[in-house]
């Protein structure tokens, strides 16, 4: 788990280090968007971890707090911080609320991915994974973009 994280800290980091030009909204999502994909889309420890996680939402047996003190908290801090610096103004309960849309938005085209073994076909039944990122991208920042505009 301590590599994930590093990889994904750290490439969120790299976009947001970034002067010319500035980190966009879109380069910040699509880098975490990547780096949350990659390692649980192949063929190699990502996917067991993988299995792991969904095992361990029904029949749990790792120590409670693993998961989230050890991978989780350390990368959706560095993307929160990320987002409320590329979208300023927007309120931290909808920067958590908008990452926890994005993961949804991510595992779902995973599971999408695996079900329909994406790319694989000529005439795929849903689109590449490649494109549903991209996708993915474009709705989340038009989406945080308005949350933060809006004023309840």
């Amino acid at each position: 788990m301590g590599e994930m994280r590093n990889i994904r800290t750290a490439r969120i980091e790299k976009v947001m280090a970034q002067t010319d030009p500035e980190p966009t909204l879109e380069k910040l999502l699509r880098e975490f968007a990547t780096a949350f994909i990659e390692p649980l889309i192949d063929n190699t420890g990502g996917s067991l971890f993988m299995k792991l996680m969904i095992h361990e939402m029904s029949d749990p047996h790792l120590p409670r707090r693993m998961f989230i003190d050890e991978l989780a908290a350390p990368t959706l801090s560095a993307l929160g911080k990320g987002i409320a610096r590329v979208c300023p103004g927007l309120e931290q309960d909808k920067i958590v609320f908008s990452i926890i849309s994005i993961i949804g938005q991510l595992v779902h085209i995973i599971h999408l991915n695996k079900l329909f073994d994406l790319g694989d076909f000529v005439e795929s039944p849903t689109p590449a994974l490649a494109e549903m990122v991209d996708h993915i991208v474009e709705f989340s920042a038009a989406g945080i973009r308005a949350a933060a505009k809006r004023t309840d």
